[in-house]
């Protein structure tokens, strides 16, 4: 009888033992999962209009920089100019100015598309929206660069 209830206590220990093993609760497996939870949901797209950013970047450029610079955006603004290939980039512009003159002092907002097909669609004085990364601002030049699903 003390045999068969050492068995039983020894079995249930082992069993015990086992299924431990096999689930990692409060292990770094659990940690990733919710780190990689957290990159992706970090990582899901902002939307910005043109005026946001032009004003983000005329207040406080230092803080607008670290604002957008680790984010995916959705730029949406009226396109004032499409530019031909210079480099390996088609430039789509959008005028922080209400005037939209050319004046050196004004904000420019200036995004790259890679594909000269996609650029096409953009028309001049038209609402656009682009799925974009923030690259770098200098020169009163915001640059940015499509992203592509």
């Amino acid at each position: 009888m003390i045999s068969n209830i050492r068995h039983g206590i020894l079995f249930i220990t082992l069993i015990l033992f086992y299924s431990c093993q096999n689930n990692p609760t409060g292990d770094t497996a659990q940690y990733t999962t919710k780190d990689s939870l957290y990159q992706e949901e970090k990582s899901l797209p902002v939307a910005v209009s043109e005026g946001e950013m032009c004003r983000d970047f005329s207040s406080n450029a230092g803080h607008a920089i670290t604002k957008y610079k680790d984010n995916i955006l959705v730029l949406s603004g009226t396109v004032y100019q499409t530019q031909s290939p210079a480099g390996d980039c088609n430039y789509i512009t959008m005028m922080c100015s209400s005037t939209k003159a050319a004046d050196t002092s004004s904000l420019v907002i200036k995004c790259c598309i890679q594909d000269i097909r996609r650029t096409d669609t953009f028309a001049m004085d038209r609402q656009a929206s682009i799925r974009c990364r923030f690259i770098e601002f200098k020169n009163n030049v915001i640059l940015l660069e499509e992203v592509v699903m």
